[in-house]
């Protein structure tokens, strides 16, 4: 899988996904002879902070909150998801 390349092990042993972009980058530079720039998500994220909208607030909040619940009751291997209920009005829940 592309999703598994390169990422590499964390302290747990666990996989560390990641080096997709690398790989695809290298890919369409080899097979398709494009030339091709890729960039890590990072630093220009997280210094955005500024433009998240309440929402995207409110979502991060309510999945931080449930990965939490989900670490004090011994769960492993699962993922708070945000679901959307309606698009009008816009509604979710967890």
């Amino acid at each position: 899988f592309v999703a598994d390349a390169g990422g590499g092990k964390d302290s747990f042993g666990h996989t560390q996904l990641g080096g997709v972009a690398s790989q695809l980058a290298g890919r369409v530079k080899d097979v398709l002879g494009y030339k091709v720039h890729w960039t890590l998500p990072d630093y220009l994220q997280r210094s955005a902070r500024h433009i998240a909208s309440k929402t995207d607030w409110e979502q991060a909040q309510a999945v931080g909150k449930a990965a939490v619940q989900f670490a004090l009751k011994g769960q492993n291997a699962v993922m708070p998801v945000i679901v959307r209920s309606s698009d009008a009005p816009y509604r979710w829940k967890i």
